[in-house]
């Protein structure tokens, strides 16, 4: 009997093993460990993932913020250099002014007391030259301004009284006065949205009217105004004129056109004072006889 129940007994545990709930209690007890370890896994890939794209946002900003930088530090030089122009330029003329007289006179005693006279007389016909050029570019900058001014208002930009007198005689040194072209769009473009949505301009009439009246007026001034107000007070004809523009911006830029034409004016002065007589007296001087005759 004792062994026929050991026998019962060790046939029940064997059914119990095999048993399909048993198998699946035994499988899930051992798929615990993969699934934590997969979490895991999933879980560091994340944060590496979080990691990444926090250094690249990192460097961007980065960037941005030294571009951002840059830019600022330029425009502080810059109107730190503005400024200092600005203080300078009233700072330097009011002490040559003051020692005008004592300047003329330390240089005057360096001319050669034979050629004084004669340099006296070339250096006065250049001031006139050079003063009759300050004073027909700011007559140019008077015209322009009236000019821009009547342009402006026609096609409604707003501060046109302003911006035109601003810009006229900005226009003193030559093609300086483009910047116009970009403000008066600004101002008309906020302008217009004042304006009932039924009665604004179209975008391309912003874009177009404040160009048509700057370029009008540029041309009247390079073709017209230029050639016969600075021609006539610097004694030059137009295409001189012309030809020194060109060659005074090919050279030095802005600064080149804007001092071209007193330069030309000073060196027409020069060869027709100093170089034009001495070729003529190396022409009528008589022909030097054979040395062996």
């Amino acid at each position: 009997d004792e062994a026929r129940e050991t026998s019962d007994e060790e046939a029940i545990k064997k059914d119990d093993s095999s048993s399909p709930v048993v198998a699946a209690s035994s499988s899930g007890e051992g798929a615990e460990p993969e699934d934590e370890s997969a979490s895991a896994a999933g879980k560091d890939l994340n944060l590496t993932t979080v990691a990444d794209a926090a250094r690249s946002n990192a460097g961007m900003l980065f960037g941005i913020v030294r571009q951002g930088g840059s830019i600022a530090w330029a425009m502080v030089l810059e109107v730190f250099a503005i400024g200092m122009l600005l203080f300078l330029i009233p700072f330097y003329f009011f002490f040559f002014s003051l020692w005008y007289e004592h300047v003329i006179e330390f240089f005057d005693g360096l001319i050669p007391q034979r050629d004084r006279g004669h340099t006296r007389e070339l250096l006065g016909k250049m001031d006139a030259a050079v003063a009759g050029f300050v004073r027909g570019r700011i007559m140019i900058a008077i015209i322009m301004s009236v000019m821009l001014v009547a342009g402006y208002m026609f096609v409604g930009v707003p501060y046109a009284i302003l911006l035109g007198i601003l810009v006229g005689f900005i226009s003193i040194v030559p093609y300086l006065g483009l910047i116009g072209v970009p403000a008066a769009i600004v101002l008309l473009f906020f302008g217009q949205l004042e304006v009932a949505e039924a009665d604004r301009m179209a975008w391309w009439g912003i874009l177009l009217w404040p160009t048509v009246v700057y370029s009008i007026v540029g041309t009247v001034d390079g073709w017209v105004l230029t050639p016969w107000i600075g021609g006539k007070t610097t004694n030059l004809d137009p295409v001189t004129i012309f030809v020194a523009i060109l060659a005074g911006g090919s050279v030095l830029g802005v600064y080149g056109m804007l001092i071209s034409i007193p330069v030309a004016a000073c060196i027409k002065i020069l060869l027709a004072e100093v170089v034009v007589p001495k070729l003529r007296e190396l022409g009528t001087r008589p022909k030097a006889g054979r040395p062996l005759t």
